[in-house]
């Protein structure tokens, strides 16, 4: 049994290294966007967060 949990741990440590890693690319594209558009990161992600959201959503109406 805990040969199987520290497998699972060492899993879960893998994937959590993978996520992190993946962010701090998505961070880095999402900052070279904002510097190249000279607007801040945070307008940069809100407009990434409206793009996800379906046209029907009350966020989208204009």
């Amino acid at each position: 049994m805990r040969a199987a949990s520290a497998r699972c741990a060492s899993r879960c440590r893998t994937r959590r290294d993978d996520l992190l890693a993946f962010a701090g690319v998505l961070d880095e594209k999402l900052a070279a966007i904002a510097q190249r558009a000279n607007v801040s990161d945070e307008l940069v992600r809100a407009a990434c967060v409206l793009l996800r959201k379906p046209r029907t959503s009350p966020a989208c109406a204009t």
